[in-house]
């Protein structure tokens, strides 16, 4: 049997090599207290090659998801979170946005990961753990990314997302997320 996926929706990821990255974990420490995160002026000169290695992918996959050339992605905001500041832990989307991006630029093997809730609101009640043998995009309710240094993960700003609440949860953990929007090219 053919089997097609309809109405998808994608995580894209990178790995970023960051010259200054050392000089943003240290803005970061002085900057940002614990369970908290705050957002970041964009003349901060220090975000200035990360800023423009996130412009550069959201580029890509605008072309990779063939919008028109007409259009370009632009970084509307960006700031930095820690552990565990209360509005990352709950569900939420970005509805004002068109991608949103994390970055971590720092985040070791205890921290906790980033998760995603499918848009199919019916799925928990009819497909229940019990039935499945492999957890895949077809079947399940929830994935989960765990964070990983250096790396850059890309997503529509409409999907569900939170920091999942992990046991022996590191602090050495630090975000920085993007939300871009579409624009005509001047």
């Amino acid at each position: 049997m053919q089997i097609d996926s309809v109405f998808n929706n994608f995580i894209a990821y990178q790995e970023l090599n960051i010259s200054n990255k050392e000089d943003i974990v240290a803005w970061c420490k002085d900057r940002v207290i614990d369970n908290d995160g705050i957002f970041v002026d964009p003349s901060e000169t220090v975000f200035n090659e990360l800023g423009g290695a996130v412009t550069k992918c959201l580029d890509e996959l605008h072309t990779q998801l063939e919008f028109s050339d007409e259009y370009e992605q632009r970084i509307k905001q960006f700031w930095v979170n820690s552990s565990f500041n209360q509005p990352i832990v709950r569900p939420h989307r970005h509805p004002d946005g068109f991608f949103s991006a994390v970055y971590w630029p720092l985040a070791d093997e205890d921290a906790s990961p980033l998760g995603f809730i499918s848009p199919n609101q019916q799925l928990a009640h009819v497909v229940r753990p019990e039935y499945v043998k492999n957890f895949n995009s077809m079947n399940s309710e929830q994935l989960f990314i765990p964070p990983k240094t250096d790396l850059l993960l890309v997503f529509p700003c409409w999907m569900w997302h939170f920091v999942a609440h992990k046991e022996g949860n590191s602090n050495n953990r630090f975000s920085i997320a993007f939300d871009s929007v579409i624009c005509k090219k001047d």
